[in-house]
């Protein structure tokens, strides 16, 4: 190359869309990624994308429901900067036919839990994120300033608070460095170490201390989202989600005696998703049933699920299926400005692993995707204008440095435990027991952010969206606010009545 590249860590939609966007103005981008892009939550992703296109509906709607949903601790100026964007960030996948159009040539809306509209958009059948991914995957392979690294990533390189490069390790176990003008993670959350997760077990946090340790901010990082209706089988490892659309489409919840657990809530089976998911996990066995609806339309709609659960041994549409709330989605993650820039100089996050504002306490369905189009889109647009104005660096040689392989290994006893201690709801007593159980443990980056999951936890003593906290079952206003991680400073907490811990690069 004539000149350094970007590098993007992760092929999800974030960092697609970020190399797309960078590409398409002429710089050279390298992305990296540890697992095929069919294995990303982006591409398992069934539900949807949520903008405001259909007659009647408005962007400050989209944006009231979001803040509604996020309990208090979402920006309202990055809530805006995504809603506002979403008509845009979808249109070309319209255009494309990549996603659900009617008969006259308008896109197909559905509802879901959280949104007093119907202003999801999906795939004809159904599985929205693969066919997202899938468009982007072609596109980016006929770019020819688009490379791909084969190996994963094991360090960030950064001197003088500023990233330089990083270090990655390939198939073969060697140990290189690739010097970059700047670097972008988009390598996902960490759902995927818990036992019972939507997620894959490659999702394991691996960006945030990536971040964490090259000196960047992290936040929020006791707010996991539990999806509250994922296949009740045994044993760990992914589970199939059973897409939020299948409510949107009046799909019940039953105990076992047949009766609707959420009956008595005002927006029932439609509620948020924090609600839902901690009355599935409270009242166990529970079942998801589309019995009492035209089973034609249950098996036009969401064609692909209904393959894979009949691959399971499941009917969608005639069977109660056992399902039960699994982790899904890390609402914090690295703290970033509203154009993806860390505290570490040309250190970018976006997507899951970053925490832009946008989902405070409790995500609002739909909106992960759509965050991703409209935030990676950002990341790469201020990079263009940074690279425009810094000065050109010389590369760094080489630097010298020593991974341990096991470092990157999750303790096989920590995804039970997470599920019993760190789960849908917690209390000081299992927090506790956690804490003193890692202390036990071989050091690795699932055991330091797992630490400072159980720190935030335990210190937010109170109950809002996605913590749970059963011995501090109500909402208190002392914790509006977020509790950040810094390696210099340690836990810090700021209600959002005041500057945040961190100070971020200005904006261009």
């Amino acid at each position: 190359m004539d000149r350094l590249p970007v590098l993007v860590i992760g092929s999800g939609i974030s960092g697609l869309t970020t190399a797309l966007t960078l590409a398409e103005a002429g710089q050279p981008v390298v992305i990296a990624a540890k697992t095929p892009w069919s294995e990303s939550n982006s591409g398992l992703a069934q539900g949807g994308v949520a903008a405001a296109l259909s007659p009647g509906d408005h962007p400050r709607l989209h944006a009231e429901d979001t803040l509604r949903v996020t309990r208090g601790l979402a920006d309202p100026t990055r809530v805006d900067i995504l809603t506002s964007q979403a008509a845009s960030a979808v249109q070309p996948f319209i255009q494309s036919r990549v996603l659900a159009l009617g008969p006259d040539g308008a896109p197909k809306f559905s509802q879901e839990a959280g949104h007093q509209r119907a202003r999801i958009v999906h795939a004809r059948d159904g599985l929205t994120g693969r066919a997202l991914m899938g468009h982007l995957i072609r596109k980016a392979q006929s770019y020819s300033s688009i490379h791909w690294l084969d190996g994963k990533v094991v360090g960030l390189a950064a001197e003088n608070h500023q990233a330089e490069g990083a270090y990655y390790r390939s198939p073969a176990g060697d140990l290189d460095y690739l010097a970059a003008t700047a670097v972008v993670l988009a390598s996902g959350g960490m759902a995927g170490l818990y036992a019972t997760s939507s997620n894959p077990d490659s999702t394991s946090g691996d960006g945030l201390i990536l971040a964490y340790l090259a000196g960047a901010t992290l936040a929020d990082l006791e707010f996991v989202q539990f999806h509250p209706t994922v296949l009740a089988t045994k044993g760990p490892g992914r589970r199939l989600l059973l897409t939020e659309a299948l409510r949107g489409l009046g799909a019940h919840l039953l105990n076992a005696a047949g009766e609707r657990i959420l009956k008595g809530h005002p927006d029932q089976e439609l509620a948020p998703r924090d609600v839902v998911a901690q009355a599935v996990f409270s009242q166990q066995p529970v079942y998801l049933s589309m019995q009492h609806l035209p089973s034609d339309d249950v098996y036009r709609r969401f064609s692909g699920l209904v393959q894979q659960l009949s691959e399971c041994g499941w009917d969608l549409a005639r069977d109660h299926i056992p399902v039960t709330a699994g982790a899904h989605f890390s609402m914090g993650g690295v703290v970033t400005d509203s154009v993806g820039r860390t505290d570490v100089a040309r250190l970018f996050a976006v997507g899951e692993v970053a925490m832009v504002g946008v989902h405070g306490a409790n995500r609002l369905a739909s909106n992960s995707l759509l965050e991703g189009l409209v935030y990676g889109k950002r990341a790469a647009q201020a990079i263009l204008t940074d690279h425009a104005r810094l000065t050109p660096r010389k590369p760094l040689a080489r630097p010298a440095m020593t991974v341990r392989p096991e470092y990157w290994t999750v303790p096989s006893r920590l995804p039970s435990l997470l599920d019993q201690h760190l789960g849908v709801i917690r209390d000081q007593d299992g927090l506790q027991r956690l804490e003193q159980a890692l202390q036990g443990m071989q050091a690795c980056h699932a055991t330091l952010l797992i630490q400072m999951m159980v720190s935030s936890a335990m210190a937010r003593q109170e109950s809002r969206g996605a913590h749970m906290r059963r011995d501090y079952p109500e909402a208190s206003a002392q914790f509006a606010g977020h509790f950040y991680h810094q390696q210099d400073h340690g836990r810090i907490f700021r209600p959002i009545s005041q500057p945040s811990a961190i100070s971020p690069l200005p904006i261009p």
